[in-house]
């Protein structure tokens, strides 16, 4: 159990990170809310819609490095995940660099075999 729920956290910023769209928002649930330095997003369509929108800007690449992973289960069907992440861009021409510090908060629910995020907060580190 506490495996697969780590394994949908680092699906989370694999999909993220390559471009993934679908495989990303299909780690939400259908109502799912990612609160966010820059607003909230309810439900997985918007989810989907934002990824797809930066994604297609995007130069360079980017990694979601999860550096601390500490999972609290609550029953048998829900967990809480504190994460630490740190986020590294490149444009392809240089090094990649650190451009940013995530203090991850993670409510996830087990659908079936599968644990999908109900509510995401990332916290931009200041």
């Amino acid at each position: 159990m506490l495996e697969q729920i780590k394994q949908t956290m680092m699906r989370y910023a694999t999909a993220q990170d390559h471009g993934n769209s679908k495989a990303f928002a299909g780690l939400f649930t259908e109502d799912a809310v990612w609160e966010r330095t820059d607003g909230d997003m309810i439900g997985r369509d918007t989810i989907l819609a934002h990824l797809l929108n930066v994604t297609s800007k995007r130069a360079g690449s980017i990694r979601h490095m999860i550096t601390t992973l500490d999972v609290e289960l609550r029953d048998s069907d829900e967990a809480q995940v504190m994460a630490y992440v740190l986020v590294y861009r490149t444009d392809g021409t240089n090094r990649p660099e650190l451009s940013a510090i995530f203090d991850y908060n993670t409510t996830l629910i087990r659908r079936g075999s599968e644990w999908l995020i109900a509510r995401h907060t990332s916290q931009l580190l200041k």
